[in-house]
């Protein structure tokens, strides 16, 4: 909704009495409940919209990665995700098996704005060991933009 913001807004009726997440001027809020009115109470008011509404995280998984050097493939080895390369398309808030990736670069100065959807090379490190198949699986926490263009890894594999 872009018109008619107060401190109180309306056009919710269809979540009449309802939790839901919020998203004010660009940036996650508190949920909250849709009142008998179809409206949302702030303490400040809105800027420029609001966004209201039920979040269902998105669950992206890569197949299991399979490695064979010459002797047969790879399964069953112990395998560790040293590296993922995620690119990414106007995206916040990507979680890559179970690690929140900072969309701020470290060194940069903190501000009250929200932070501006990236387009580009997202990189994180070091994600463990694991007996398994090894998939990266990339999630949200939070109802922000999230476009995956390609998904890279590199695999270090040991011998059980």
């Amino acid at each position: 909704i872009t018109t008619g913001l107060g401190l109180t807004v309306g056009g919710f009726t269809h979540l009449t009495g309802e939790l839901v997440q919020v998203i004010v001027d660009g940036a996650p809020v508190a949920d909250q409940t849709v009142d008998g009115s179809g409206q949302l109470t702030f303490t400040t008011a809105p800027a420029t919209s609001v966004e209201a509404g039920y979040f269902e995280p998105p669950i992206l998984e890569t197949m299991p990665l399979v490695v064979d050097l010459g002797a047969g493939p790879m399964l069953g080895a112990t395998k560790r995700i040293q590296e993922i390369r995620i690119q990414v398309k106007e995206t916040l808030g990507i979680v890559a098996n179970g690690q929140l990736i900072p969309d701020k670069v470290p060194g940069t100065t903190q501000t009250s704005t929200p932070d501006v959807p990236f387009t580009g090379l997202r990189t994180t490190r070091d994600l463990g060991w694991t007996d398994g198949d090894a998939t990266i699986t990339l999630t949200q926490n939070q109802p922000l933009p999230f476009h995956i263009l390609a998904v890279a890894g590199v695999l270090q594999v040991g011998r059980t």
